[in-house]
């Protein structure tokens, strides 16, 4: 159980993989630990839920949601979500997609089966972090965390500088990029 948090990751990264050949010219990022961003705004999130004990995951459900070809967004929601459609000039083939993501998803699982952490998949998901060098504060059930963005811990942690210079880890919570003082 304590891997499955990785599998968001491992999700988000085959997903990315998937569109990349479907909107060529187009530059989406990974935010951790589960959006899939595009020019600033979402356009794909993935969740995962485990039915577990202490020790042992009996299934894990894994969501995805991406907007493939949604033309028209709510008032609230236009400046903080797209579709590939929209930035992509052209309507996609949604199975087509879905095949592509399976296909990416097969083979990134089963090296992440045979391995502890996610070290294999890393540098592929640091360079297209949408935090990475970023000010972020992550918020979590019970406070907020302030820092910047150095990177993913092999575990699927995101890795923080502290106000105060020390290195942290944080395992759970949405991250927002701060914004700058106007």
């Amino acid at each position: 159980p304590f891997r499955v948090p990785q599998l968001t990751l491992l999700v988000a990264a085959a997903i990315h993989r998937a569109l990349l050949p479907h909107i060529p010219g187009l530059r989406p990022m990974v935010k951790w630990p589960n959006d899939i961003f595009l020019n600033g705004r979402k356009v794909c999130g993935v969740l995962c839920e485990m039915q577990s004990e202490p020790d042992l995951a009996h299934f894990v459900v894994v969501g995805i949601g991406i907007n493939v070809n949604q033309s028209v967004f709510s008032p609230e929601l236009r400046h903080l979500a797209t579709s590939l459609s929209f930035e992509a000039g052209r309507s996609l083939l949604r199975p087509q997609l879905l095949a592509c993501v399976l296909n990416q998803f097969e083979p990134l699982y089963q090296e992440w089966l045979g391995m502890d952490d996610l070290s294999f998949i890393l540098p592929y998901l640091e360079e297209y972090s949408l935090l990475n060098a970023k000010e972020v504060t992550v918020d979590q059930p019970r406070k907020s965390i302030h820092g910047t963005v150095r990177g993913i811990a092999p575990g699927g942690e995101l890795v923080l500088l502290g106000e105060d210079g020390r290195r942290m880890l944080v395992s759970s919570g949405e991250a927002h990029i701060r914004k700058e003082p106007s």
